[in-house]
């Protein structure tokens, strides 16, 4: 996984907004009609995001395939910064690819 930087005040928003839906969910706001549809569509990004992510693992999988590993077994390969999230976001992103997620 790669580092990320983000601003004390954007992290002030996010813990914001983690309190403020495990406040909502603790009064039942997780048992309205409706709650599961407006969820589904960040059901189908991470859903998607796992698919990719999988797609990227194979990838790395047949692109090391009977090559040593550098510094050792278990040490893994180098790879540039980044580079995995920019191959995740062209599978997320790329018309011509149709990640199907599996039910």
């Amino acid at each position: 996984m790669t580092d990320i930087k983000i601003t004390t005040e954007r992290l002030r928003q996010l813990e914001e907004a983690e309190a403020k839906l495990e406040a909502l969910e603790a009064a039942g706001v997780d048992n309205w009609d409706g709650y599961d549809d407006a969820l589904e569509p960040i059901r189908q990004k991470n859903a998607r995001r796992e698919t990719a992510d999988a797609i990227l693992s194979e990838i790395m999988d047949i692109l090391a395939d009977g090559i040593e590993e550098p510094a050792g077994h278990g040490c893994g390969y180098g790879v540039r910064d980044g580079a995995a999230e920019r191959i995740i976001q062209l599978l997320l992103t790329d018309k011509r690819i149709d990640l199907k997620v599996m039910p």
